[in-house]
C-alpha cells in the first residue's frame, strides 16, 4: 500500500466527536477494569491497575453514564478496600468522587426509571467510603453530597449524544438510598479531622433541612442524641455547636417529635445541654450565636414536657429557674451576674422562652420547691407590676422598652395564673393579690370595663374575654356580701345596664359575646339582687323592662338565667308595676311573653296538647311521653325524682313562680290561647305533686313491692285526684273558649246590626232623594205633594196636641281604647217626608 492510499483513507474517514469515544465500541470495557481489580492473579499489577483507572477516569470527566454505575459501584468499593493500604488508590477515589459530582448521563429517556436502583446503590457506596482513613477521601465524599445541594446551574447540554439526567433525579433517589444515615454514623469516626468533622455537619444540617426521609433514617440510627452528645466537643469556631443546634432543630421539625424528645431523655443529653447553653450563653457575642442560645431553650423545653426530673437531676433546672428571674431579682446568682444582656429582640425572645419554661415544668411537682427558693413568684410580680415613670428611672440604666416590657407583662400574668395556684402559700406571703390590683388600678384610673366599651370598633375576642373575666371578678367578690354590693354602686348598675342592653344580637358571632352575656348575667344576681339599694337603682334605670327585652330576643339556653334573676328580683314589690308595665313593639305585654316561653318549652318537650292549646290527656297534663322514659330509667338509679330535678332544670318552674308573684288574674293582653295556657301554669305545682306520686307508683311496682293496703289506697286516691284536676283544668279551659266563642259571635251580631243601620239609612237618604228629584221635574207630582202636605199640616193643627212624628231607632257600634266594647245607642231619626213637608212650609218660595 502505497502513500497516497493511505492519505486517501486519512481523508475519507469521518471526524469523530469527543463525547462519542464514551459510546465508541473501542472503549474500556469496564467488566475488564474490574476483573483486573478483582482478579486474583492480577492483584500485584497495581501500577497497571493505577494506570487503567486513571485512563478510565480521563475518558469520564463529562460524568458517569447511567448504565455503567453498577460497575463503577463495585470499582468504588475495590478501590476504597485497597485505599488504606496503597495510597495511590486514595487518588484515584479522589478523582472518582470529583466526577460523581457531576450530574449522570443518560443514553435514553428510559433510563433514569431503568436504572433508578444502580443510581441508589451508588449514592449508598458513597457512604461507605467514609471508612477510608483518609482525610481527602472523607473531604471529597462530603463535598459530593455537598454538592447535590448547590444552586448553581448546569451547564449547557450537548445538542447529540448523552443527556444529563434532570436537576430533581438525584435528590429523590438519594432519599430512598442509606446515604444520610451512613453519613452520620460516620460522625463517630471523625474525631481527629475536625475540618471534615464541620464539613459533614453542614452537609447533613442540609440534609435534614430538605427531607422528612432523610430526618427519619438519621432518627433510626439516634441522630438526635449523637448530635446532642457530640455538640459540645472542642472547636474554637464554635460552628460545630451551631450546626449541631440546627441539625436537633430540623429533626425537630420535620421528623418524629416524640421520637426526638425519647433520645434526648437521658441525664447524659440533660448534661450536655446544661453545658452548651451555659457556654454560648455566657461568650455570645453574635447574633448567630444569640440565635444558638435560643434554640438550645426550645429543646430545653422539650426536654422539660418529657423528663423533667432528668433536668431537676443536672441541676439546669435550678440554674434556668435562676435565670428566669433576672433582671428582676438580683438573687447573687453566679451565672446570671456573669451574664450580659443587650435588651433586644433576641434577648426578649430568651426571655419569653424562660417564662414558658416555667409553665413547662409547674407540672412536675418536684420543681416548686425550685420556685420557692428562687422567688419565682415574686419576680413575676416584679415584672407584672405597673412601669415607673421615666422621672424615676435611673440615669444610664438599660432596660426594657415600652413595648418589649407590655409583651412580658402579658406573659408574666399568664405565668402567674398557671405557677400562683400551685405555691399559693409564696403568692399569697408576696401579697399577690395586692400587687395585681395595683397593676389593675393602674390599667383602670377611670374605669376599665366603659373605658373598654368607648371603643366598640375595636373589639376582638381577647378583649370581650378580658370583659367576661372582669365581671366575674367582681361577681366573686360581691357575692354574699352585702357591703360589697352596696359599693357596686350606681356606677356598677350602669356598667350593668349597658351590657344587658347590647342583647343577645352578637350571641353567636364566636368571639366570646355568648360568655360576655352570661357572666353580665352572674354579675346582676351576685351584685345587685340582694340589696334594695342597688335593685332600686336598677329597676330605676328600667333593668326589669331590659331584662324582658332580653328574654324576647335571647336564644333558648339564656332563658333560664334570665327567668331566675326576674324570679329574685320579684322579691322586691316595686319590681311587679315594672313586669306589667312592659310591652314589647308588637304590643305584647309581660304575661303573654311569659306563656309564650311555657309553650315553646312545651312544644320542646314533646307534652301532648290540642288544637288550642289545652290538656288533650288528663293523665299526663305537663308530662311528656320522653320525659316518662326518663323517669323509669332514673328510678333505677340511685338519684333524685325525675320531676323535682325537672323543676330545677326547665325555665317552666321558674315562670310559675313568677305568676305567683304577679297573680293570675286580671292580666292585661292576654288572647284566649294566653288565658287557656294560664290555667295549666295555676296547677303546674299540682300536676308536679302528682307525678311524683306517679313516679313512686313506678319505682315500687318495679321492684316489686306491693304497698299495705292504706298506702295503696292513698296512691290511687292521689292518681285520682290527679285526673280530676286535670280534667276541671280542661273543663275551665273549654268554658273559656265557650265564653270567647259567644263574645265572638256576639260581636259579629252587633257588626252584622250596625251594617243593617247602615244600610237602612242609605235607602231612607236615596228615597228621600229621589222624591225631590220627581216632584221638581213632574208638575203634576208636585201639585199632589202640595195638596198632601196641605192635608197633613192641616191635620197636625186640628190633632191632639201630645202626637208626634214617627222614629225610626238605629243602633251604632262604639270601640274603646282597651279593646272592642259592642253597645247599641239608639238615635231618633224622624221621617224624611214630615222633615221635608215642614222645611217647604217654612221656605217662601214653596207657595210661588
Amino acid at each position: 500500500m502505497d502513500s497516497r492510499e493511505v492519505v486517501h483513507k486519512n481523508v475519507a474517514q469521518p471526524r469523530v466527536p469527543e463525547h462519542t469515544e464514551q459510546v465508541c465500541p473501542r472503549t474500556l470495557d469496564l467488566g475488564k477494569v474490574i476483573g483486573l481489580l478483582e482478579d486474583p492473579l492480577t492483584t500485584h499489577m497495581q501500577e497497571r491497575q493505577i494506570f487503567v483507572l486513571k485512563k478510565l477516569l480521563k475518558r469520564r470527566k463529562r460524568g458517569f453514564l447511567l448504565r455503567e454505575l453498577a460497575s463503577v459501584s463495585r470499582i468504588l468499593d475495590v478501590c476504597g478496600q485497597k485505599a488504606d493500604e496503597r495510597p495511590e488508590y486514595c487518588n484515584i477515589l479522589c478523582e472518582a468522587l470529583q466526577i460523581c459530582r457531576l450530574p449522570f448521563l443518560k443514553e435514553k429517556t428510559s433510563d433514569e426509571l431503568h436504572y433508578a436502583e444502580d443510581v441508589k446503590r451508588l449514592l449508598s457506596r458513597l457512604g461507605y467510603l467514609m471508612r477510608v482513613s483518609a482525610g481527602e477521601v472523607r473531604r471529597h465524599v462530603v463535598e459530593s453530597v455537598k454538592s447535590y445541594y448547590s444552586c448553581s446551574p448546569p451547564g449547557k447540554a450537548p445538542l447529540d449524544g448523552p443527556q444529563p439526567t434532570s436537576p430533581g433525579y438525584r435528590l429523590q433517589l438519594l432519599e430512598r438510598s442509606d446515604l444520610a444515615k451512613t453519613l452520620f454514623l460516620s460522625l463517630a469516626a471523625l474525631g481527629k479531622q475536625p475540618a471534615v468533622k464541620l464539613l459533614l455537619l453542614q452537609t447533613l444540617q442540609m440534609l435534614s433541612s430538605t427531607s422528612d426521609m432523610n430526618c427519619a433514617l438519621m432518627l433510626s440510627v439516634r441522630g438526635a442524641e449523637s448530635v446532642c452528645l457530640r455538640m459540645n466537643e472542642a472547636d474554637p469556631t464554635g460552628l460545630i455547636l451551631f450546626h449541631s443546634s440546627e441539625i436537633l432543630w430540623n429533626l425537630l421539625e420535620r421528623g418524629d417529635k416524640s421520637e426526638v424528645a425519647a433520645q434526648l431523655g437521658s441525664l447524659e443529653c440533660a448534661i450536655s445541654l446544661k453545658e452548651a447553653f451555659t457556654r454560648v450563653a455566657l461568650n455570645a457575642s453574635r447574633h448567630a450565636d444569640l440565635q444558638v442560645r435560643n434554640d438550645l431553650l426550645v429543646l430545653t423545653t422539650l426536654f422539660a414536657e418529657n423528663s423533667c426530673a432528668l433536668l431537676i437531676e443536672s441541676l439546669f433546672a435550678k440554674q434556668l429557674v435562676g435565670l428566669s428571674t433576672f433582671p428582676e431579682l438580683k438573687n447573687g446568682n453566679p451565672f446570671a451576674v456573669e451574664l450580659k444582656l443587650t435588651y433586644n429582640m433576641e434577648d426578649l425572645q430568651m426571655k419569653k422562652l424562660l417564662l414558658n419554661l416555667l409553665v413547662v415544668m409547674s407540672g412536675d411537682p418536684a420543681s416548686l420547691q425550685i420556685f420557692r427558693e428562687e422567688q419565682v413568684i415574686l419576680a413575676l410580680l416584679t415584672l407584672a407590676k405597673a412601669p415607673a415613670e421615666p422621672s424615676e428611672a435611673k440615669p444610664g440604666s438599660r432596660h426594657w422598652s415600652s413595648v418589649q416590657l407590655e409583651e412580658l407583662q402579658l406573659q408574666a400574668l399568664a405565668v402567674l395564673s398557671t405557677v400562683a395556684p400551685l405555691v399559693l402559700d409564696h403568692y399569697m406571703s408576696c401579697y399577690g393579690n395586692v400587687a395585681l390590683l395595683d397593676l389593675l388600678d393602674w390599667c383602670a384610673s377611670p374605669g376599665l370595663l366603659m373605658q373598654m366599651e368607648s371603643n366598640p370598633g375595636e373589639e376582638d375576642s381577647i378583649t370581650v374575654e378580658m370583659k367576661s373575666d372582669m365581671q366575674i371578678i367582681l361577681a366573686a367578690l360581691c357575692e354574699g356580701d352585702m357591703h360589697k354590693k352596696e359599693l357596686f354602686g350606681a356606677e356598677g348598675v350602669e356598667m350593668t345596664i349597658h351590657f344587658l342592653r347590647r342583647g343577645a344580637g352578637m350571641f353567636y358571632s364566636g368571639l366570646g359575646h355568648n360568655k360576655l352575656l352570661l357572666s353580665t348575667m352572674v354579675c346582676l344576681r351576685t351584685c345587685i339582687v340582694g340589696c334594695y339599694t342597688t335593685e332600686d337603682w336598677f329597676l330605676a334605670r328600667d333593668g326589669v323592662l331590659i331584662l324582658l327585652d332580653l328574654l324576647s330576643s335571647s336564644p333558648k339556653c339564656v332563658h333560664g338565667v334570665v327567668l331566675a334573676t326576674l324570679l329574685e328580683l320579684c322579691d322586691n314589690q316595686n319590681t311587679i308595676p315594672h313586669i306589667l308595665r312592659w310591652s314589647d313593639s308588637a304590643g305584647r305585654m309581660a304575661p303573654s311573653l311569659l306563656l309564650r316561653v311555657w309553650r315553646r318549652e312545651e312544644e320542646e318537650l314533646g307534652v301532648a296538647r290540642n288544637q288550642h292549646g289545652g290538656i288533650s290527656d288528663p293523665r299526663q297534663p305537663v308530662l311528656a311521653p320522653r320525659k316518662l322514659a326518663d323517669a323509669d330509667l332514673m328510678s333505677t338509679l340511685d338519684t333524685q325524682s325525675a320531676a323535682v330535678l325537672e323543676m330545677r332544670e326547665n325555665p317552666m318552674s321558674k315562670i310559675y313562680l313568677i305568676f305567683c308573684r304577679i297573680g293570675f288574674q286580671d292580666l292585661p293582653g292576654l288572647s284566649v290561647r294566653d288565658r287557656v295556657t294560664l290555667s295549666i301554669i295555676k296547677r303546674y305545682l299540682d300536676f308536679k305533686v302528682s307525678e311524683v306520686w306517679d313516679e313512686i307508683s313506678r319505682e315500687l311496682s318495679l321492684e316489686g313491692v306491693r304497698p299495705v293496703t292504706p298506702d295503696l289506697e292513698t296512691l290511687r286516691a292521689a292518681r285520682q285526684i290527679s285526673q280530676r284536676t286535670a280534667e276541671a283544668v280542661a273543663a275551665e279551659q273549654e268554658e273559656v273558649l265557650r265564653q270567647y266563642n259567644e263574645e265572638a259571635c256576639k260581636e259579629e251580631r252587633l257588626i252584622y246590626q250596625e251594617m243593617k243601620s247602615h244600610w237602612k239609612q242609605r235607602q231612607l237618604t236615596a228615597k228621600s232623594w229621589s222624591s225631590f228629584v220627581s216632584k221638581t221635574s213632574n208638575y203634576d207630582i208636585l201639585k199632589e205633594i202640595k195638596l198632601e202636605r196641605e192635608k197633613h199640616v192641616e191635620s197636625i193643627r186640628t190633632g191632639p196636641a201630645d202626637r208626634h212624628p214617627q222614629e225610626v231607632f238605629i243602633g251604632r257600634l262604639k270601640v274603646a281604647a282597651d279593646g272592642v266594647n259592642l253597645t247599641v245607642s239608639q238615635t231618633p231619626v224622624t221621617a224624611a217626608a214630615h222633615q221635608e213637608a215642614l222645611l217647604a212650609w217654612r221656605q217662601p218660595h214653596y207657595f210661588l
